[in-house]
């Protein structure tokens, strides 16, 4: 069993900034605003700005509902790459173009 070392303080802010950096990305990308974001998670629209800004952090239990919310996984949150989900879901849309205009 491996022991993790507790992240020091610069290692938690590069990953407040990750997870709000890419929140504000997905979240944008949905066409949702900060409020409708925190009315779908039950948070005040403070809450999802200092997130989004990196000055507070998601804990692992509301980013199982945060990533959801806005379309993506909670590894992609933390910063892994999410290119085979990515790909997996433009090829569904593509698929989903064809059966209602099968010309393309």
């Amino acid at each position: 069993m491996h022991n993790l070392e507790p992240l020091d303080e610069q290692e938690r802010a590069l990953l407040r900034r990750t997870i709000g950096l890419r929140c504000r990305r997905a979240r944008l990308q949905l066409g949702l605003s900060q409020r409708r974001l925190a009315s779908l998670m039950a948070r005040s629209p403070s809450w999802v700005r200092e997130i989004e800004r990196g000055e507070q952090f998601a804990p692992p239990y509301l980013t199982k509902v945060l990533a959801p919310a806005i379309g993506v996984s909670v590894g992609w949150l933390y910063g892994e790459d999410d290119l085979p989900q990515l790909v997996a879901r433009a090829l569904r849309q593509l698929q989903a173009a064809q059966r209602t205009d099968p010309s393309r």
